[in-house]
């Protein structure tokens, strides 16, 4: 579920960032996810400073879930309830683009 999940999140996000997340996502990178996400989580519940916010939080779960497989299942679903909700998103802004563009005769 957690891999199925990912690969969908990934198929939203921006080149970028995509292809950030497939280096770091790699094998081997363990002793980079752990710690970071570990870094992620803890600067989430510090979300009242300026700098960090409330979205390094399931970035962090995120990055823990490839190597705790216990994370796995939450995770998984977390992430397949964000990916629809920013496809409706993203069909409803294109839906209201649509709309707003004047007809051409």
């Amino acid at each position: 579920m957690f891999e199925g999940a990912y690969a969908e999140l990934v198929k939203e996000l921006p080149d970028v960032v995509a292809r950030a997340l497939a280096r770091i996502s790699g094998p081997g990178m363990g002793w980079v996810r752990v710690p970071l996400g570990i870094v992620f989580i803890v600067g989430g519940f510090l979300s009242f400073l300026p700098v960090l916010g409330i979205e390094l939080l399931p970035l962090g779960l995120l990055l823990l879930a490839h190597d705790i497989p216990v994370l796995h299942r939450p995770v998984g679903t977390a992430t397949l309830w964000l990916v629809q909700q920013v496809r409706t998103l993203k069909a409803y802004a294109r839906s209201a683009r649509n709309a707003a563009k004047p007809a051409t005769h």
